[in-house]
């Protein structure tokens, strides 16, 4: 399996949620199969290419519209009549094996990178609600020093 360059940053979602319904496909039914064998090999060579680059979350939508319009493709009803030249066009069980495989690295380092995020937006956020209640803290006790001020000029 090809190495994947660097990593890219997060992008396209703050969850797995966000890409897996930017991978939805319009209905296709009405559709030639023909046309949706040629997007869905441009899909491949497209999430392919992404995953080498380093693109993960890119990379996980287009392989998932892949495996989308491959459900489309199976349903079609003439499905049957070309199953054997569908299957040579778009490389037989070994490539989509190779393509799962990837999806599934994608989608447990995506999961993780996702969590960590979460957590350290979560970090940052209790640090900041840390900081303004002593903020309050200080002005409340300020309040009561020129309070307490006041009182003791007037006496």
């Amino acid at each position: 399996m090809p190495k994947m360059a660097q990593v890219k940053d997060l992008h396209l979602g703050k969850t797995l949620n966000d890409l897996k319904k930017q991978a939805e496909i319009p209905d296709a039914r009405s559709k030639k199969t023909q046309i949706l064998v040629r997007s869905a090999r441009k899909l491949s060579r497209e999430a392919d290419k992404h995953y080498r680059e380093g693109d993960e979350e890119l990379a996980y939508i287009l392989y998932m519209k892949y495996f989308n319009l491959l459900h489309c493709i199976n349903k079609k009803p003439e499905y049957s009549e070309h199953r054997q030249n569908v299957r040579q066009l778009l490389g037989g069980n070994s490539k989509n094996n190779r393509s799962m495989n990837k999806l599934e690295l994608l989608h447990s380092s995506l999961r993780r990178r996702y969590e960590e995020k979460q957590q350290a937006n979560a970090n940052v956020q209790h640090q900041t609600a840390v900081v303004l209640p002593t903020r309050r803290a200080i002005k409340q006790t300020n309040e009561q020093v020129h309070n307490y001020n006041e009182l003791s000029t007037s006496e």
